[in-house]
């Protein structure tokens, strides 16, 4: 939700200085996006191949940032900034809409409950 909110800002107000401001709410995300991976690594694969999932996590992860990267620098060309900070707040809304209808992650409150308790 707070890629969605941060694009959304972008996109709709040009002001530097809440783009500087916001940006802080990207450092957060990001922290806490890396907490959520790596403990959803943790307890989704055996202790044994925890690094080589963590790799693998990465490399994923590097790579659909290339991509994303690629495809900015192509709308941002073409049609500008406010564009593709639009079309990001749209995508991360989607995507937020999917993953909170799904029930993916049920399993990983059991499993916490477990490893709290």
């Amino acid at each position: 939700f707070t890629v969605f909110l941060r694009l959304l800002i972008y996109a709709i107000a040009p002001s530097p200085y809440l783009f500087l401001a916001i940006s802080i709410v990207h450092c957060i995300h990001v922290a806490c996006e890396t907490v959520g991976y790596l403990t959803y690594v943790k307890f989704s694969v055996s202790p044994a191949v925890f690094a080589t999932a963590i790799t693998i996590m990465n490399a994923f992860v590097s790579i659909s940032q290339a991509v994303y990267g690629y495809i900015f620098g192509i709308v941002y060309e073409k049609l500008g900034s406010s564009y593709i900070f639009g079309i990001g707040a749209i995508l991360c809304g989607i995507g937020f809409i999917l993953i909170s209808r799904t029930h993916c992650f049920d399993h990983m409150n059991s499993i916490h409950d477990k490893d709290v308790g």
